[in-house]
């Protein structure tokens, strides 16, 4: 059950990165499609690593 919850907090915080990086590209004058870019490379990025950092220091994982 606490692995979940720690992978669904990684999970949302990619979200929000996600989601201020595509709208801050759209806002500086970036196009909708480059938008978009920036938005899945940050999710994909702030969450691949999130989830990196929690099995690499044992918080999800181990058996109990």
């Amino acid at each position: 059950m606490r692995d979940g919850v720690y992978v669904a907090l990684v999970l949302c915080i990619g979200l929000i990165a996600a989601l201020v990086a595509g709208i801050a590209a759209y806002a500086i004058g970036a196009g909708l499609v480059a938008a978009f870019a920036w938005f899945g490379a940050a999710f994909i990025g702030v969450s691949g690593l999130g989830v990196t950092i929690l099995a690499v220091t044992g918080l999800v994982g181990r058996k109990p």
